[in-house]
Parts: C-alpha cells; sequence; structure tokens
C-alpha cells in the first residue's frame, strides 16, 4: 500500500531517465536520503525550473514498500540560492558539500541536524563574497561539522594516541589516515605521516 508524505527537502542530485523522467535524489528533514522517480519531470510544469541542485523544496513523495523508487508526484520551491550559481567555485564548493552529504549520510539517522548543517552550508555560501579563501573556508567549515557528526573529525588538539596536548608537541605530525595528530613518541616506525 502506498504512501503520500509531505516534507521539505533539499535537492542534492537530478540524473535523467528515460525520454521524460528525472531521478531525484533528496535530503528531507525528516527522513533523510530519498531517491525519487519524477515520471515527466523533463516536460511537466510541475516540476518546472525546480530539480536542481541549491534548492529547498516542500515535496510530495509516493512511497510503496516494494517499489525500487519512491514517486516524487509535486513540489514548491521553498528556497533557492541564486549566488552560489553565480560563481564556478562556488557551484564547485556547493556541489562537493552536497555529494559528501549524500555519500556519509545512511538510513534516517538525525536528519534534521544534517538538514540543518546543509542548509547553513548554502547560505553562507549564498551571502558571503566570492574571495577564494572565503569560499574554501566556508567548505572547511562544513566538513569539520560533518565529520564531527559523524564520529569521524580527526583529532586536531592533542596526539590522538597518548592524549598529549598540542601546545606539548614539537613537532607536529598529523596521520594520513585521518586520526589527526600524533606526537613523535606515539609514531611507529614506517608509519606514513
Amino acid at each position: 500500500m502506498s504512501q503520500k508524505i509531505t516534507t521539505c527537502a533539499f535537492i542534492l542530485r537530478a540524473i535523467n531517465y528515460s525520454e521524460r523522467d528525472v531521478i531525484v535524489t533528496l535530503y528531507s528533514r525528516e527522513h533523510g536520503i530519498i531517491s525519487a522517480l519524477a515520471k515527466n519531470a523533463r516536460t511537466s510544469k510541475r516540476f518546472a525550473g525546480g530539480l536542481h541542485l541549491f534548492r529547498k523544496v516542500d515535496a510530495i513523495i509516493d512511497r510503496k514498500p516494494n517499489r525500487d523508487f519512491d514517486l516524487f508526484l509535486e513540489m514548491k520551491v521553498a528556497a533557492h540560492y541564486p549566488n552560489i550559481e553565480t560563481s564556478y567555485d562556488k557551484i564547485t564548493i556547493g556541489s562537493y558539500g552536497s555529494e559528501l552529504l549524500r555519500e556519509l549520510s545512511r538510513g534516517d539517522e538525525d536528519c534534521e541536524q544534517l538538514f540543518d548543517l546543509l542548509e547553513a552550508f548554502y547560505r553562507e555560501l549564498d551571502e558571503l563574497g566570492d574571495e577564494p579563501r572565503v569560499v574554501e573556508a566556508i567548505l572547511h567549515h562544513f566538513e569539520l561539522r560533518i565529520l564531527d557528526r559523524f564520529g569521524a573529525l580527526p583529532s586536531l588538539n592533542h596526539c590522538h594516541r597518548c592524549g598529549l596536548d598540542h601546545a606539548q608537541i614539537e613537532r607536529l605530525l598529523f596521520k594520513r589516515t585521518g586520526e589527526g595528530l600524533l606526537c613523535a613518541e606515539c609514531k611507529r616506525p614506517g608509519e606514513a605521516v
């Protein structure tokens, strides 16, 4: 039995499928990642101008348990971030951030927190200037916040093995595998840093 849900979501990806349809990946505040088929989306006015990255939409989704994809029935654009779309760097970084969230999230765990994190990321990219250092800082801030959320934030203030504070470490080394800071005493022979 199908169930219609209404949800606020960000469009993370839209891929053309057949002559008229589009497969859309959404990140919903209530349901996390949703993959949905928007039938006739390439010709229908129901989706006119809305199936693009950097769009926050109020979506109506038809879910059925045994179907490969949910059906994306209709939507209304609630917000978009036009200043992102005027800068190649912002488009690139915004797309990377969207893909990072899509790749890391599984199921609907803490989707409200991740939704708010993505919304803040888009808003900052949209509102702040085009200077490369500012755009990179926004990206790094988003990366650190999302890594922290998934429990993968590297240790940057102390040695991740012994806990020695960074101020007491004479030469700062970082593990290439992402755990973070490493003091010289904890570095194993031949370990890549």
